[in-house]
């Protein structure tokens, strides 16, 4: 599935992680991976819904890097699916664990402040900016 991701190839990762989730739905990295396919494919709604189940059912074997990845990806999903207040409140949320697992990841600062732009806080945004380019980020 992780080699279909990287070509390219989201509906074949899906596929195969199907299968694996047959297996093993108690794997949260299968769930996951399934939900960067459909981030991919543009389907905020299933991505979110993945991303959430893995968040939900991470276990000791879960790091700290993939969590923080989970929750960035799925705030991700959220400020892509729709601007409505409440999807980009849960985007900022998420956002806000990342930094607080990852406060040192320019990339963070700069979806949460994609975040705040959406919800017409510029100077919360132009701060996460700011931070982000601190950290090596374009922005």
């Amino acid at each position: 599935a992780r080699s279909h991701l990287q070509n390219r190839d989201p509906e074949s990762a899906q596929a195969d992680l199907k299968r694996a989730i047959e297996l093993d739905n108690q794997e949260p990295r299968y769930f996951a991976l399934r939900g960067l396919a459909y981030l991919c494919q543009k389907n905020f709604t299933a991505a979110i819904q993945d991303f959430t189940h893995s968040i939900d059912h991470s276990n000791d074997s879960v790091t700290k890097d993939e969590l923080a990845a989970w929750h960035n990806l799925r705030g991700v999903a959220y400020s892509h699916e729709s601007d409505d207040r409440q999807n980009l409140e849960a985007a900022l949320e998420d956002a806000k664990k990342t930094i607080a697992r990852q406060p040192n990841d320019p990339k963070h600062y700069s979806t949460r402040a994609a975040s705040f732009a959406k919800l017409g806080n510029p100077s919360s945004a132009r701060a996460d900016l700011n931070k982000a380019s601190q950290l090596g980020a374009g922005g």
